[in-house]
């Protein structure tokens, strides 16, 4: 098998642990056609360069680059499908005009734009109109915009046109569901990594609704951490993570998270309401958390303590079944991540169930106590505007709130 040289090459004494060997390996797995080496590389070390994840990163998603110039056949589908008209435009337009802010600095306003003209296009090429059911979904544009700053346009677009449709894909349904189903897994997950902070939480899960479903771990979750981390170089180690690994992995670094934090978290575990707030603002990196490659190697060594096959048996994997696809990922031949076909019921039925005013009621009603982060009806776009839990995001979830905040 190809990957065992790498492998061997990965233990061994002779290697040193700097950045050259790290490109020396992984040009050599892309050479060989050594997807199960690569990923290896990638999940234990990181990819180290811009550079290189300009090649690794397609290269781990089969993804072949979008031909976006000139009149081929890809260019011209590109640009085609770039200014197709599909449900979440407005909000694709709001999102990208308040982005590009964080990865940055000491650009030109002009420069600024013209980044995000290529992210708009990015994104709605991959949305194609909705017409494969792939759905916009906020947040998307974080992940979006760290791709297209590391691999360029044509090739964050091939990237992206994966990612939507496997890794993120329980993201891109016709409703939030699938993506609210496959977070509740952070618990079982917390579980294993902390066993302390999983008896904590769970308990003032029964006292404090917001607290029932992980929902200060969403961003988290849906933007691969792109919302939360500041450094381009640290987010993109977790890229490096991500892109190699099951599907599930950043709900494993979500629970490492935790657990770095865990002397904070029961300092206080007394007050649900403090709780509450301070996991809304708890900050990825920074003085006194791991970095990101510690969250990485712990997400590594955890997501082999307690595989994902682990997580989906009895009750709860009847649960997922009902919507989820992402939980239940598995490796194809060539070593890739796929998952299994989805079947959603047509988005127009499910979109016009009821209004943000109909949910605010309910939600009233629903033993939400005053003192909770409250805001507008603003630009969450019309699919996250389905069914209670999904406003709950929009009502309650701090962290899915500062989505619409200049980042």
């Amino acid at each position: 098998m190809k990957s065992k040289k790498l492998l061997n090459l990965l233990h061994t004494r002779s290697v040193r642990s700097d950045s050259e060997s790290v490109v020396q390996l992984a040009n050599t797995s892309i050479a060989d056609d050594d997807v199960v080496g690569l990923r290896e590389l990638a999940t234990s070390r990181g990819l180290v360069s811009k550079s290189v994840r300009k090649r690794a990163w397609p290269y781990l998603l089969d993804a072949k680059p979008t031909g976006i110039y000139g009149t081929g056949p890809d260019a011209t589908a590109y640009r085609e499908h770039a200014h197709t008209s599909h449900k979440d435009n407005a909000v694709v337009r709001a999102d990208i005009d308040r982005s590009l802010w964080k990865f940055s600095d000491g650009w030109t306003d002009e420069e600024r734009d013209i980044e995000r003209e290529r992210l708009k296009n990015m994104i709605n090429a991959c949305v194609e109109g909705n017409d494969q059911g792939v759905f916009y979904y906020q947040g998307l544009h974080d992940v979006a915009s760290v791709l297209l700053l590391v691999c360029g346009e044509g090739a964050a677009h091939g990237m992206l046109h994966r990612l939507v449709r496997c890794h993120l894909r329980d993201c891109t349904r016709a409703t939030m569901d699938p993506a609210l189903r496959t977070l509740r897994l952070l618990y079982p997950i917390l579980k294993r990594a902390d066993k302390e902070l999983y008896k904590l939480l769970t308990r003032l899960a029964t006292v404090e609704p917001a607290l029932e479903m992980p929902y200060f771990a969403l961003s988290w979750y849906m933007t691969w951490f792109a919302h939360d981390v500041d450094s381009l170089e640290d987010i993109s180690r977790l890229f490096d993570l991500f892109m190699s690994s099951h599907p599930l992995m950043p709900l494993y670094v979500a629970a490492e998270v935790l657990a770095g934090a865990r002397k904070e978290i029961l300092k206080r575990g007394s007050d649900p309401e403090l709780l509450y707030s301070f996991l809304n603002r708890l900050s990825i990196t920074g003085p006194g958390r791991p970095t990101v490659d510690d969250l990485a190697k712990r997400a590594v060594a955890l997501i082999k303590s307690v595989p994902p096959h682990e997580l989906t048996t009895g009750k709860l994997k009847r649960d997922l079944l009902a919507s989820s696809a992402v939980p239940f990922a598995y490796l194809d031949k060539d070593g890739r991540w796929q998952i299994p076909p989805v079947a959603d019921p047509p988005a127009s039925s499910i979109i016009a169930s009821h209004s943000l005013d109909d949910d605010r009621d309910r939600r009233r009603n629903s033993g939400y106590r005053r003192g909770r982060p409250d805001r507008p009806d603003v630009g969450l776009g019309p699919r996250i505007a389905v069914g209670t839990a999904a406003v709950i995001i929009a009502g309650v979830f701090t962290a899915a709130s500062s989505l619409l905040t200049t980042n």
